[in-house]
């Protein structure tokens, strides 16, 4: 055996004795590897964060910029490349005036541009002739629309609509809609269908009376029976009254313009840019003298609607006394047998098909069983 042999059950050999301040300098040098590697990482966490900051931030920003930058190209390319449109100038000789090119301005009539028509677009460059309205007229009195309503209480429906209707002639106007009993349904000035908003039993008028006729007419209301509520509505359209007239007048000079400019046209394509833009302009003013028409109607034309309606009859008073209470109980007994009954005739047919279904599937369950012990037996 070498020496270097050791027999196997030969103890170890003890480890050498190490001082308490060797200890503690291993310990103090752990101890600060451990605080070194808990600052490095609290530091690249410090910089993770900053950049997933900076990322956000950046994305941020990018998405912002996409949201926005259509709007503010579009903005720009608005205002400063318009759509070229056809003016009229007034500097034109005693021929044909002049047809220019000229670049789309807000159109003074509607608000919007007048080349949104196309190459066909005619603008106005010169101002109203003296002889025509100033859209900044001045107006004194105030234009008032007033819309009444009032419910009556009377013995007869029909009467009571005919005394309407002859109270629209009587004032100088006339009746809108009427509906009594069976029709339950009135036609909105938009020629939809509403319901009545009265009993099926009452009925519904409405007229239009002059302005100044509005009281009278509301006072001999309480000759047909007795109004229950009423409300007048008032509504100043006059600011909408100045500014349709005003509209009203400039489309009417600059068609009058393009009617004069279509009769010295010299060529095919001045002929027919003008006719567009006169078949344009015509039709605006057309609307333009309709809502006006249909706004002074409404100011000089007051509308009454009168719901009618009859006398609710009168509610029988809860039971008071003993004898009340009697008869009430006996009524409410008779009440519960009757729907007993009625329950058990609706129940019965029921009962009796379920009862024959249950009959025989008990027989053919018996039958089975009967079968099995014989066969087991």
């Amino acid at each position: 055996m070498s020496a270097n042999d050791k027999p196997a059950d030969a103890a170890p050999e003890a480890l050498p004795d190490v001082s308490e301040e060797t200890l503690e300098r291993m310990e103090a040098r752990v101890f600060d590897a451990i605080a070194d590697h808990r600052a490095s990482q609290h530091a690249r966490g410090r910089r993770r964060r900053r950049l997933w900051q900076g990322g956000a931030v950046a994305a941020a920003i990018v998405a912002v910029a996409a949201v926005i930058s259509p709007a503010v190209m579009q903005g720009i390319s608005g205002s400063g490349s318009g759509g070229a449109t056809i003016g009229v100038t007034s500097e034109a000789g005693p021929g044909m005036p002049e047809i220019v090119q000229v670049p789309a301005e807000p159109d003074p009539l509607s608000g919007g541009d007048v080349g949104d028509g196309g190459s066909g677009a005619v603008r106005e460059d010169a101002a109203v002739s003296p002889g025509t309205s100033s859209p900044l007229r001045a107006e004194t009195a105030r234009e008032v629309a007033r819309t009444a309503t009032a419910v009556v209480v009377v013995d007869d429906v029909e009467h009571a609509a005919d005394a309407v209707a002859g109270l629209a002639a009587e004032h100088g106007g006339w009746v809108e809609q009427l509906s009594v009993g069976g029709d339950r349904r009135l036609v909105s000035p938009h020629g939809e269908y509403m319901p009545i908003p009265v009993p099926d039993d009452g009925g519904y008028v409405s007229i239009r009376v002059p302005a100044e006729s509005l009281e009278a007419a509301m006072a001999a209301l309480d000759d047909l029976g007795e109004v229950s509520s009423s409300r007048v509505h008032t509504e100043d359209v006059t600011t909408q009254a100045l500014d349709l007239r005003a509209r009203v007048d400039a489309a009417r000079a600059f068609v009058e313009r393009l009617q004069a400019l279509l009769a010295e046209a010299a060529s095919v394509s001045d002929l027919v840019e003008v006719e567009t833009a006169l078949a344009q302009r015509q039709s605006e003013l057309e609307s333009l003298e309709q809502q006006l028409e249909h706004l002074d109607g409404r100011v000089t034309m007051s509308a009454l609607a009168v719901s009618l309606v009859t006398d609710a009859p009168p509610v029988e008073p809860d039971p008071t006394g003993f004898a009340d209470g009697l008869r009430a109980g006996w009524n409410g007994l008779l009440a519960t047998v009757n729907g007993i009954v009625v329950a058990l005739g609706f129940l019965l047919p029921w009962v009796a098909v379920l009862g024959f279904t249950g009959a025989v599937v008990w027989a053919v369950a018996r039958l089975v069983r009967r079968a099995r012990r014989a066969r087991d037996g």
